[in-house]
């Protein structure tokens, strides 16, 4: 499931439509530790955090035809690269205590080294304080809220969270999410 494509995740597009097949080739050459640092900074340095810019309904193709997105288009994004340079990858919606303001979040979880870690190309939040909600290969599978189409009314959404002790910013740790 996290290696290959899905709706909004259209990983087998990337080399060549999407992205230079040299970019990924480069990246999939690297070991895995270097290609998920490698593809972070490759996805930070590519889109543009906007509130607004991008809909529910969008996948790669139109994501990287704006180079802005929110969270869930950097997840998706990353991920993408990830898939196409041979990394298993699961884009996981998360709560982030330490956002500003607090709130749900978009990362991404890889397999390095025989080991699930997360990956945020935002770099907005602390990955050792997120707080899982679900894990799927796309916004698809990782919805926590639906809606049929008709009226939905949200009255309240209570979530606390509190660190026990001081979250490790270091952007190049390899975090595994509890």
């Amino acid at each position: 499931m996290a290696v290959r494509p899905s709706r909004y995740l259209q990983s087998d597009e990337l080399a060549g439509p999407l992205i230079e097949a040299r970019i990924i080739a480069e990246l999939a050459e690297l070991p895995e530790r270097e290609r998920l640092l490698a593809a972070r900074d490759r996805v930070a340095d590519r889109l543009t955090y906007t509130i607004g810019s991008t809909s529910p309904t969008d996948g790669l193709p139109e994501i990287l035809a704006t180079g802005q997105g929110v969270c869930r288009d950097f997840a998706h994004l990353l991920a993408g690269v990830l898939r196409a340079a041979d990394v298993p990858a699961s884009v996981v919606w998360v709560y982030a205590p330490e956002l500003a303001p607090m709130d749900f979040h978009a990362v991404v979880e890889a397999l390095v080294d025989d080991q699930w870690v997360v990956a945020d190309a935002t770099g907005m939040a602390p990955r050792t304080g997120l707080l899982r909600i679900a894990t799927g290969r796309d916004a698809a599978d990782t919805a926590f809220l639906a809606n049929d189409g008709t009226s939905l009314t949200l009255h309240r959404l209570l979530v606390h969270a509190e660190a026990n002790a001081p979250l490790d910013a270091d952007p190049d740790a390899l975090v595994a999410l509890g």
